[in-house]
């Protein structure tokens, strides 16, 4: 999966941004609404639309109160996290 994080300025619209990009991935997933940042998780099988997508945000930013975006590949990231927490949750059940 992909993580594609969009930061704004001023009053950003998370329903027209949401919208936007789930015209290309239906299955996105706001993940995050912090501050000036929006993180959404993107099925790394959609990668043929990201291009679409991305030119469409280039095009809008303004409009939508953007500043940019990015994408990154947190596979790996969220795997070690999963493990993290499990390890985590399995020392606290040890000690009750």
């Amino acid at each position: 999966m992909a993580a594609d994080t969009t930061t704004f300025v001023g009053e950003c619209d998370t329903n027209a941004v949401t919208a936007l990009i789930k015209q290309y991935v239906p299955e996105a997933l706001l993940m995050s609404d912090v501050g000036s940042s929006l993180i959404y998780t993107l099925p790394a099988d959609n990668l043929g639309v990201f291009d679409q997508l991305f030119r469409n945000l280039d095009t809008k930013l303004s409009a939508l109160h953007l500043s940019g975006y990015g994408v990154s590949d947190n596979t790996l990231d969220e795997v070690s996290r999963g493990i993290y927490c499990r390890a985590q949750q399995a020392k606290q059940e040890d000690l009750m």
